[in-house]
């Protein structure tokens, strides 16, 4: 008998990792460490459950190792960038979470073609995603360059095709970012920042930025690190500005 064919799917990856698991193994206890990332896949069922929600022939997969989480999005029909807008606004719901719960996450973000066959997943959308979720010098999750530019597809679909009167676009950001290469790429970034914000200003009686450096500040920082720190500060800085520019806070 032969073996089944495998078909390449296309839709939507997204690579993430925690930051400075070194210093949580060494300064929490591992039960510590291990609930958080427990309290994570609840957030990644919350996530499963919203996708549903916004179609029934969505399919998200999480494959995890280590302190890795790959996510996958794709559809049982014919896939459209439209969702793209959906998938970042849950990412900035785990990001959100992640920061309240002292861990620092990366990732990267990215649209094409995979093939996931039980916890094996390979394709250039998965290549993609671990390209740039490795370079970024912030702490954030960067969509990547074709990405970018189909979540504003995504955005002008929601637009003349609206659900409800929410505002989608605030869950990205267009920012020059830094990368490990000395080079900065105008690129999407989830807008964890805006949100964070939002959610420690209505219940702490404290500027959020000190909330953020207490974050940041939680384990010892090495010096190849540092700048990436004082980048996301500045991406922070940026978010929030631009958010009062256009008064959504």
């Amino acid at each position: 008998m032969g073996s089944k064919k495998i078909s390449m799917k296309t839709g939507i990856v997204c690579v993430l990792d925690a930051l400075a698991t070194k210093g949580a193994w060494s300064i929490d206890e591992p039960n510590v460490y291990i609930k958080k990332m427990r309290q994570i896949h609840l957030k990644l069922n919350e996530m499963k459950a919203y996708m549903k929600s916004v179609s029934r022939v969505l399919v998200l997969e999480v494959v995890t190792f280590s302190d890795t989480i790959i996510i996958t999005l794709y559809s049982r029909n014919e896939f459209i960038p439209a969702l793209l807008p959906y998938f970042v606004r849950s990412i900035d719901g785990i990001f959100s979470f992640c920061f309240a719960e002292n861990l620092l996450m990366r990732g990267a973000i990215s649209y094409g073609k995979f093939i996931k066959r039980q916890n094996i997943i390979i394709g250039p959308a998965i290549d993609d995603a671990a390209f740039w979720h490795d370079k970024g010098q912030l702490i954030g999750c960067v969509l990547t360059p074709n990405t970018s530019l189909l979540y504003d597809t995504g955005l002008d679909y929601i637009i003349h095709n609206p659900i409800d009167k929410y505002d989608n676009s605030q869950h990205a950001i267009k920012y020059n970012t830094p990368f490990k290469d000395g080079k900065m790429y105008e690129l999407y970034n989830v807008n964890w920042p805006l949100s964070a914000f939002k959610a420690i200003s209505s219940v702490e009686r404290r500027n959020p930025l000190f909330w953020l450096k207490d974050t940041l500040g939680a384990y010892p920082i090495p010096p190849d690190a540092y700048n990436k720190h004082l980048n996301t500060i500045e991406f922070y800085n940026y978010s929030i500005k631009e958010a009062e520019i256009k008064s959504m806070i």
